[in-house]
């Protein structure tokens, strides 16, 4: 039993989860069919790479350097500025570097309002998960420290 919570609260299979359920829905999502097939999970994967460098420099850097350190302002900024690198990637990969490859042929049909909008979900969400999560580790290290 208690290799099973440790499995369950390790980090890495938690990340794994969520970008497995990520890859799946935004294949889903993207498929021009009821199925989808081997190309749109090809393109899901493409399409995340933008969008995983955008929530792992929020994660990994905005949040922990400025959201907690009430650096409001600066966060604002540069997580807007984080949406704009994120759709500049995924403009170098779709428009530029894709069209390189000879043998294959994808192109991004997503309409940038879309695509922004896609983005800001995933950064929203993720904050938020990140947030939760801080919120009830300060709540359990403080219950330890009263007992």
């Amino acid at each position: 039993m208690n290799f099973f919570r440790k499995l369950i609260n390790s980090k890495w299979l938690q990340h794994l989860t969520f970008w497995v359920l990520s890859v799946y829905a935004i294949a889903s999502y993207f498929s021009i069919s009821s199925l989808f097939s081997f190309i749109d999970v090809i393109y899901a994967l493409i399409f995340h790479i933008p969008l995983m460098l955008m929530v792992y420099l929020n994660l990994n850097y905005l949040i922990p350097k400025l959201f907690l350190n009430r650096k409001y302002l600066a966060y604002s900024i540069l997580t807007v500025a984080n949406l704009g690198l994120a759709y500049a990637v995924h403009e170098l990969v779709f428009e530029i570097m894709l069209p390189m490859v000879p043998s294959i042929y994808m192109v991004s049909f997503v309409d940038w309002r879309v695509l922004v909008q896609i983005f800001g979900i995933y950064l929203v969400f993720t904050t938020l998960i990140k947030l939760s999560r801080s919120w009830y580790t300060l709540q359990h290290v403080e219950k330890e420290n009263l007992s």
